[in-house]
């Protein structure tokens, strides 16, 4: 897979030009993460996104242009607010730069798999564009053959062998490898789904299951001021100012779902406990499992679920991967004040994974379209390693 950052940005319509000091320089670029939905379904792209430079060389308000695959949106702006730029200067003082664009393009490599001389008369030769993704597991077993069967050893066994075992020794070893690599590759968890996106169905579903106490959600803390370049609301260890505004919107949103009926939760860490605060106002518990979380997050969490009452856990990516991964999920680190729903399932010791609302899409979760009456949402449960989203949901179709 391969995804490659435009080199070169615009500026008010003009391509860049390196001129001396009085351009921004890029410093840092990191490359937009691919959604595994996107990937799955062989979804192919380009995002351009268009921002302001300002004197400290940091990326605001980033906003997309043009249309494109609404999975490359999200991934997009994180990636352009991560950019770190060398500030234009003019007359000796670093200034601002407005218009600044940078596309994104989102391609598949494809590996091409040919047996013509591993199976003499053989002429099969496929294109497969999942092959190169390969799962944390295979790259760790990889490692492992490579320490064992280093290339001395090897050679030393090879030269045991006659002609034609070492020919059928390096079929199979071939074969094998490639039937990992596959099995690594159909196997991979999948993601948490967006609620605002591929997953708007089951909306209707989780605001009715709201409505009986009868949903999960873990929360992750506001932006942590010890890993940005912004001031701190109190301490050095808490959340930053600028967080508050988003910890509103969040507390007004859910006092809009209604929060008579929850009990909340929070690790007692100075960054959550500042969430919980301007969230939820300060009725959350402290609780030391929602971070010392890995071993038993969620047994901890249904011990702590009561019948008929919402549960709201304010806590830490850490965490929250734990707790994904008690599932059966692996999903990219949650943003900062990210909101995972789960509800109940027929198993009593497991939930059902309804999806994700970042801070600034829970405008779709309240509007009136999501409350409308749908279909009765299955009761047969999906299976752990089943994507819970329909190949033509996926696709937008």
């Amino acid at each position: 897979m391969r995804i490659a950052a435009r080199p070169c940005e615009t500026s008010s319509g003009r391509t860049c030009r390196s001129n001396g000091a009085s351009q921004h320089l890029t410093i840092a670029k990191d490359a937009p993460d691919y959604r595994q939905r996107a990937l799955s379904c062989e979804i192919e792209g380009d995002r351009t996104v268009a921002y302001r430079v300002n004197a400290q060389g940091r990326v605001e308000d980033p906003q997309v242009v043009g249309e494109c695959h609404p999975l490359f949106v999200k991934p997009a702006l994180a990636a352009a607010k991560s950019f770190r730029y060398q500030p234009k200067v003019m007359n000796g003082q670093a200034v601002a730069v407005a218009k600044v664009k940078n596309t994104f393009t989102y391609k598949i490599q494809t590996l091409r798999i040919s047996t013509t001389q591993l199976f003499p008369g053989c002429r099969l030769n496929k294109a497969h564009p999942r092959m190169e993704i390969l799962s944390r597991e295979a790259r760790q077993l990889g490692g492992f053959m490579l320490k064992v069967l280093s290339p001395i050893r090897f050679k030393q066994w090879l030269q045991k062998l006659n002609a034609g075992q070492r020919r059928r020794a390096l079929i199979y070893g071939a074969a094998g490898s490639l039937a990992m690599v596959a099995g690594a590759v159909i196997v991979h968890p999948p993601e948490v789904a967006d609620l605002s996106e591929e997953s708007r169905h089951e909306l209707p579903y989780l605001l009715t299951q709201w409505e009986r106490g009868d949903v999960v959600v873990l929360l992750r803390h506001l932006e942590r001021c010890d890993k940005e370049d912004h001031p701190c609301l109190v301490g050095d260890d808490g959340v930053t100012s600028r967080s508050v505004a988003v910890g509103s919107v969040l507390a007004d949103s859910f006092g809009q779902l209604g929060l008579s009926r929850t009990d909340v939760y929070n690790s007692p860490l100075t960054r959550t406990a500042q969430t919980e605060s301007i969230v939820f106002k300060d009725v959350g518990i402290d609780e030391d499992w929602l971070y010392q979380c890995k071993a038993s997050m969620l047994s901890d969490a249904l011990e702590h679920k009561v019948p008929g009452k919402n549960l709201v856990l304010v806590t830490h990516s850490s965490c929250i991967s734990a707790f994904e991964q008690a599932l059966g999920y692996d999903s990219d680190t949650p943003e900062y004040g990210t909101s995972l729903f789960f509800t109940k399932s027929t198993d009593p010791d497991s939930l059902s994974v309804l999806g994700f609302l970042d801070a600034d899409d829970w405008a779709v979760a309240l509007s009136p379209g999501a409350r409308k009456v749908t279909q009765a949402r299955p009761t047969v449960e999906r299976s752990r390693y089943q994507p819970s989203t329909s190949r033509a949901t996926e696709l937008g179709i």
